[in-house]
């Protein structure tokens, strides 16, 4: 699992997405960094074997379905 160090301030909701399962590191640090380019989010955490990742905060969520779509990852 990864998880992004929470930002200033409190979370405001939990949401969670599938991802493809057994990422290689580099994409998990490639989706990682564009994760905390989304306006909202707070923290995460990369589920690689669950196939998923959690995000606290007030992201849209179309905003990190995106993300996760461009992250150049299977």
């Amino acid at each position: 699992m990864s998880s992004g160090e929470p930002r200033a301030g409190a979370a405001r909701g939990v949401q969670v997405f599938a991802i493809p399962t057994g990422l290689c590191r580099r994409c998990v640090r490639s989706l990682s960094r564009r994760l905390w380019d989304v306006p909202g989010v707070v923290a995460f955490e990369v589920d690689v074997v669950g196939g998923r990742v959690r995000v606290s905060g007030d992201a849209r969520a179309d905003d990190v379905r995106s993300v996760i779509a461009r992250s150049g990852c299977p």
